[in-house]
């Protein structure tokens, strides 16, 4: 059984707006109506959700999650799905419906995705140190040479 997550904390207004743009050419603006029950009822307005293309209210959080984890990764957001798709498949990872609202995700390594990520970045740290082996007395100017050459060539 995966372990429980922690809450989340709450959002912050410049957070909000930084998702509404990340996710606006995904999301469609629906509208904010007034449930009319009676003078006496309180006020209630209902935001329509149910008109996105999935007929669904979480796909604003899963797109801005998605968004950001593309972001961070440099990768496209349908790389970024199809890639946590496979790994929740895999048992790697959990995604968990927040607590502190209802629409967004949680996404955490399982203790096997633990032990698989451990074992990865050995193996990736061994190779870089068999790797630069051959040069490890000029590490400073390959690291320099190759500064270089990234920004010449604009990459991220």
């Amino acid at each position: 059984m995966p372990e429980a997550l922690e809450d989340v904390r709450p959002v912050d207004l410049e957070e909000i707006r930084a998702a509404r743009t990340r996710i606006e050419g995904t999301i469609l603006r629906t509208p904010l109506i007034r449930l009319e029950l009676g003078p006496e009822f309180p006020e209630i307005r209902l935001k329509l959700e149910n008109l996105q293309p999935i007929n669904a209210y979480k796909l604003r959080g899963a797109a801005n999650a998605v968004a950001m984890l593309s972001e961070a990764a440099k990768v496209d957001r349908m790389t970024t799905s199809q890639s946590l798709g496979s790994l929740e498949r895999k048992g790697y990872v959990i995604r968990e419906t927040s607590r502190v609202d209802r629409r967004s995700y949680r996404i955490a390594l399982t203790a096997e995705g633990r032990r698989v990520a451990l074992k990865t970045i050995k193996r990736l740290a061994d190779t870089h140190t068999k790797f630069f082996e051959p040069v490890a007395d000029e590490t400073e100017a390959v690291v320099g040479y190759l500064r270089r050459l990234v920004q010449a060539n604009k990459l991220p």
